[in-house]
């Protein structure tokens, strides 16, 4: 999109809204010739002209001109004229047109009525191989059914017969008349351009063919006081101002610009196919939370659901944003779910007037308080829709659910939910209760905890940001990125974001404005920049918002240590590293938690692993000397933990646990690694640092556990390590890949292994 649009406040409403329709797959595209001109095709102003150089007359409409060719000539000689002024025009390649684009915008091109007489539609499906299914006349219409793509050929092509192309203002007048009967195209399809905001693209305003289109679009379904939108580059004041007048609002700008900004706006970022099953499946759950950070693509996770479940039209649905209904009470969003679901409102003044006489309050009606009517008209709203829905399914879908009012937490957990359960038969296959949100709700009723199933959003691993890579560069390339060259670019995305879906957003959006060229080797000024631009305003305004400063502090320190506990933060205190306000390591570890970037201890406190890393990666750009000191200082906590002693030598007071041992050595290998890739280590020097190293683990293993423990520690080592892909330690298998490429998985398990192998075939000599 172009830099100076929108113009103004009234085109930046408008297309909030075309953007709201077309996501909802309620917008319907029109489509004219002036998209093929972008490749080099004709208008139908210069075809006018082209008929009328043959004629020796002044041009005009293109209908009329073709009137009076067919008149001079003959029907067949019209139309093979105007094919050979199309076909014999060379395709330019001018990058990616706006028809490459279309495939893109899913919910728009589900169905496209275009007056074009060419094939460019399908070829840009067959592009991207995508199926497409083309209507050319009344008699194709019943194949539309079903169809994931429809391209409505109102003209005809080149593929129909002859007296099946309009061309001519005969032509126009039969074949509207023929698709706006009873049982032609246009009433198969009146419900759907009946309730559907219309896209005119490609089309001069000012062309008389065009009027007539869209009157008789007008005549056939209606468009009532709906409002429409039109492309149309440098649209003056009267014609923007008298296409208002009928509904139109002008867009002024190309459709290519439209377009690529459109298909960035609704592509599918999500790219979270197990939460989409997990709450869309067959084994699915009645109430699901998921939370993660501003950007981790809550809000599209939940329209994408919502997408399942309005394709399966059995299911009523609604969605709520509490952002944008801070102050909503309970009875206020019980009539939003019944208008979103039903169609219809409880009604605030029936509740109320039925609860003041409830039989409840007969004795009492002079006592009675309005908080206490208040209170249960919200139980009969609550058991109103539950019994309203309990023969039907319903997906609630809440969005920023931890800025929920308290009265509205209350009404869930302690009236609707239970409702349900009264109401619903078979809960699990009739209700979907979603709600995401930047950290989970303090639920306190303790029926409905034990039915939410709660989800921490992950961070995005390299096939995602693949597909993203991919889409991006087709927007600029023709041809698809040599492979190696495009796994380091997905590698150095993955370094640069740590996953989080906003940030890699920004990253390709930056690069997809030059060569795709990100070379992010360790701290060159390229990596700088892009997380300066792109990174670090995303992590300000989403991951640390609401973080108090001096807990910013400390967080920036507390990144480099993935896992920790409360002894870790009184060393950090110890050393300096943390002001000795904050020396009582308990209190400090409640007020992290706050922040919902500390996670509860398994068995460890846990740093979220995007905000670990972009912590992380800001303190290495920003303070290197500091980020290298305070991973040597990690390094040695955890090996004093491993090998059982203080840093003084003393014997630990208590020997750690089997699932402890495994955290401190996979952390004191993560920072022994980081501290090798600081120090640009070859690859052979890092095999023989990893080792070496082991030798002393195993000894320490030996002594806190003993050869009967062993088996059960080697094996979750295994695990974390790559054995087991659900459970390996991602980021630290990306280092050893990235530091000893080739054989990095080896270099780690090969010893554990060997040692596994001898423990259970009861080989202890030397262990």
């Amino acid at each position: 999109m172009s830099a100076t649009f929108p113009h103004d406040e009234r085109e930046r409403l408008a297309l909030e809204d075309l953007l709201d329709q077309i996501k909802r797959g309620q917008c319907v595209l029109f489509l004219g010739a002036g998209v093929s001109r972008e490749i080099g095709l004709p208008t139908g102003w210069e075809l006018a002209a082209a008929l009328a150089r043959d004629l020796r007359t002044q041009p005009g409409a293109l209908s009329q001109i073709a009137q009076d060719y067919q008149t001079k000539f003959n029907r067949d000689r019209l139309i093979q004229r105007v094919r050979l002024l199309i076909e014999q025009q060379p395709v330019v390649s001018r990058g990616v047109s706006s028809y490459d684009l279309l495939p893109e915008i899913e919910p728009l091109s589900r169905l496209i009525f275009t007056t074009n007489w060419d094939d460019q539609i399908e070829q840009a499906f067959r592009r991207k191989g995508i199926p497409v299914t083309t209507v050319r006349y009344n008699a194709q219409a019943g194949v539309m059914g079903g169809q994931a793509h429809v391209a409505v050929k109102l003209h005809g092509d080149f593929g129909s017969k002859p007296d099946e192309v309009v061309l001519t203002r005969d032509d126009y007048v039969h074949a509207y008349k023929e698709v706006t009967r009873p049982g032609g195209l246009f009433t198969f399809l009146a419900e759907k351009l009946a309730t559907a905001t219309l896209l005119f693209v490609g089309y001069s305003l000012e062309d008389d063919d065009f009027r007539l289109l869209y009157d008789y679009v007008q005549e056939a379904v209606g468009t009532g006081e709906r409002i429409h939108y039109a492309v149309m580059p440098s649209a003056n004041a009267t014609q923007k101002e008298y296409w208002r007048s009928r509904n139109i609002t002008i867009l002024d700008t190309t459709a290519r610009e439209l377009f690529e900004y459109v298909a960035r706006q609704v592509r599918e970022f999500v790219n979270r196919r197990q939460e989409i099953e997990y709450v869309t499946g067959p084994d699915a759950e009645s109430y699901t939370e998921f939370y993660g950070f501003t950007g981790s693509g809550k809000t599209e996770l939940l329209k994408k659901i919502g997408d399942h479940y309005r394709l399966k039209q059995v299911w009523l649905q609604a969605y709520v944003d509490f952002e944008k209904t801070p102050d909503i009470a309970p009875l206020d969003l019980a009539d939003e779910l019944s208008c979103q679901t039903l169609n219809y409102e409880l009604g605030r003044a029936g509740l109320l007037e039925r609860a003041r006489n409830d039989p409840m309050f007969a004795q009492a009606q002079e006592s009675v308080t309005q908080e206490q009517v208040i209170a249960r008209a919200e139980e009969l709203a609550a058991d109103q829709l539950g019994q309203t829905w309990a023969a039907r399914r319903v997906a609630l879908l809440f969005d920023t659910s931890e800025q929920i009012p308290a009265p509205i937490q209350h009404w869930i957990e302690y009236e609707l939910a239970p409702a349900l359960e009264r109401n619903v038969g078979d809960l699990k296959a009739q209700v979907r209760l979603v709600l995401a949100g930047r950290k989970p709700v303090a639920w306190r009723s303790f029926r409905f905890k034990q039915h939410l199933h709660l989800r921490a959003l992950s961070p995005f691993d390299e096939t995602a940001i693949g597909e993203m890579l991919d889409w991006f560069a087709a927007l600029k390339l023709r041809e698809p990125f040599p492979r190696p060259k495009r796994q380091q670019i997905i590698r150095d995305i993955l370094e640069i974001t740590g996953g989080h879906p906003a940030c890699i957003k920004q990253v390709l959006e930056d690069i997809a404005q030059r060569d795709f060229d990100v070379q992010a080797d360790y701290v060159s000024e390229r990596r700088k920049k892009l997380f300066n631009e792109c990174v670090y305003p995303t992590l300000e305004a989403g991951v640390l918002t609401k973080v108090p400063e001096d807990l910013s502090a400390v967080l920036k320190v507390v990144c480099v240590f993935r896992r920790s506990l409360p002894d870790f933060l009184d060393v950090l205190v110890r050393e300096g590293h943390l002001d000795k306000r904050h020396s009582d390591s308990m209190a400090l570890l409640g007020r992290l938690r706050e922040t919902h970037l500390i996670l509860p201890p398994r068995p460890l406190y846990d740093m979220d692993v995007i905000a670990q890393h972009i912590l992380a990666l800001q303190l290495e750009l920003h303070d290197p000397e500091r980020y290298r000191t305070l991973h040597a200082l990690a390094l040695s906590i955890y090996e004093h933990a491993i090998l059982g002693q203080t840093s003084a030598g003393e014997p630990l007071p208590k020997a750690p646990s089997a699932e402890l041992q495994v955290v401190y050595i996979i952390e004191a290998i993560f920072h022994r690694l980081v501290l090798a890739s600081l120090e640009h280590l070859p690859a052979q020097d890092v095999t023989s640092v990893i080792r070496s190293k082991w030798g002393e683990y195993q000894q320490a293993l030996r002594s806190s556990i003993g050869t009967g423990g062993l088996p059960r520690v080697l094996e979750i080592l295994a695990a974390r390590l790559g054995e087991d892909p659900n459970q390996a330690d991602h980021e630290l298998l990306t280092l050893v890949e990235k530091l000893v490429p080739g054989d990095g998985y080896q270099t780690l398990l090969e010893p554990i292994m060997t040692l596994l192998e001898h423990v259970r075939g009861g080989d202890h000599h030397g262990i």
